[in-house]
């Protein structure tokens, strides 16, 4: 029997986590992604990291459905200057490279780091996928 590693690393855990992790800077003129996980890759339909950066131009802007994009502007920095846990909560759309509308859950924390400045780490979860999953738990 293969004896089980007692530390997990952190890229495992990223990795297949049951939602998307993105990283950001919280620069209001240059959003730029710091790092995605696998479970956003899928999310957008692309093929890699690169493929995604690319869709995306790179920025989180790049990633919200362009309607969208004022409102949730407006209601994660609303959140954030209105708590004292930096942490906010939007739903919005996004567009897949395949063209498909989803809707998501952003759950995101701003965060002072020393070598970066502000960054936004925010959870994503496909809304749509969220409710097939409750169904098929019989929920």
């Amino acid at each position: 029997m293969k004896k089980l590693s007692r530390r997990i690393t952190t890229r495992r855990i990223l990795e297949n986590l049951p939602g998307g992790v993105l990283v950001y800077k919280a620069d209001r003129d240059n959003e730029q992604i710091l790092y995605a996980n696998r479970e956003i890759i899928n999310l957008f339909d692309c093929d890699d990291y690169d493929d995604f950066y690319n869709y995306v131009k790179g920025t989180f802007k790049g990633c919200v459905h362009p309607d969208d994009y004022q409102r949730v502007e407006d209601t994660i920095w609303n959140h954030i200057d209105n708590n004292t846990l930096n942490r906010d909560y939007v739903v919005y759309r996004i567009i897949t490279k395949n063209g498909i509308i989803k809707e998501i859950n952003d759950l995101g924390r701003l965060v002072i780091d020393k070598k970066y400045g502000d960054i936004f780490y925010v959870f994503l979860h496909d809304l749509g996928q969220k409710m097939q999953t409750v169904v098929n738990a019989g929920m």
